[in-house]
């Protein structure tokens, strides 16, 4: 079975702040906080915030592309948003016009069929049979835990995980090992070969205090859509770009990193990250990129030790 996520602010595979086709080969029993270093993932993409408010038109563009791959012969389960109204309903009608599913369900609360109605002419116009299913009643957990809890023990899990279904929650983010990358010479030579902030462009002296201590998502990509410039420490950086994010036909996101310390003398960037360059195929290049998805505190300052501060609580 293939399965979209289309929702980046409650991904069942992935970290949030992505979006991502994935091809699943068996049960699935575990809360999606637990699947967040999924192996199963086809293709994903760094969309960098919680929510397709900001950025309608390259949300749809990172679907549009996950819908273009190449998946193999087997049912697409399409998970969207829970954000249906105004923009929200016009997102989630052009999803429907460029998936055409078979079938359009929508978990309705009984007596409310405000959904219904409102998707009912474009399931019409691709031909989708609309089934309305009433949840069940829930059973309620012990401890309950909102969106952006949810979002927080996603992001921890991930970057404690130290093998399939295996973490490290006993060794703080602030103790583990980084992997040291290049970001100086020339471009073959390069650990990183760029870093960009979406949406945002910034005078090249304050690149460095924005990135440093941050969650950027690693993407391989293949094609660069703007101009390097070179911040004073040496840091590559893609300015004056097309568009506010990098084209989803140039690329794909392969996971999170958080930027533990930049070496300005040796040129050097230190990641923490769960990903290992093993993925990197022919002719791929890194390219670093801020979003808006933030590091908890958890990540910055280590409670066990409280008198002893994290890299990114230090001044310098």
């Amino acid at each position: 079975m293939n399965y979209l996520e289309t929702d980046p602010g409650q991904p069942s595979f992935t970290p949030p702040g992505l979006v991502a086709l994935s091809h699943i080969t068996g049960p699935i029993l575990s809360p999606s906080f637990t699947r967040t270093g999924s192996k199963e993932v086809v293709r994903c993409h760094h969309f960098g915030n919680i929510s397709p408010r900001d950025s309608p038109r390259y949300y749809v563009d990172c679907i549009r592309n996950l819908l273009s791959q190449d998946i193999t012969d087997s049912p697409l389960i399409i998970n969207t948003p829970g954000w249906t109204k105004g923009t929200g309903l016009e997102l989630l009608t052009s999803l429907i016009e460029i998936a055409m599913p078979d079938f359009v369900i929508i978990l309705s609360v009984p007596g409310n069929d405000t959904l219904a109605r409102a998707l009912h002419p474009v399931a019409q116009e691709t031909k989708s049979h609309m089934l309305i299913v009433e949840p069940v009643e829930p059973i309620r957990p012990i401890v309950q835990l909102t969106a952006a809890d949810l979002r927080t023990l996603s992001l921890m899990t991930y970057f404690h995980l130290i093998g399939e279904d295996k973490w490290d929650f006993d060794t703080h983010l602030t103790a583990w090992k980084p992997w040291i990358l290049k970001y100086s010479g020339p471009p073959d030579e390069r650990g990183v070969f760029a870093v960009a902030i979406q949406g945002e462009e910034l005078l090249l002296e304050d690149i460095i205090l924005a990135i440093n201590g941050t969650i950027v998502a690693i993407n391989l990509v293949h094609a660069i859509d703007g101009d390097l410039q070179l911040t004073p420490e040496g840091l590559p950086v893609l300015c004056r770009r097309e568009t506010p994010s990098i084209d989803p036909r140039d690329g794909r996101c392969v996971g999170y990193a958080v930027i533990r310390g930049i070496d300005s003398a040796k040129g050097e960037l230190m990641l923490l990250s769960p990903w290992g360059p093993s993925d990197i195929q022919e002719g791929e290049r890194i390219l670093l990129e801020r979003g808006r998805v933030n590091l908890p505190v958890w990540g910055m300052w280590n409670k066990k030790e409280p008198r002893v501060l994290g890299p990114w609580l230090q001044r310098s």
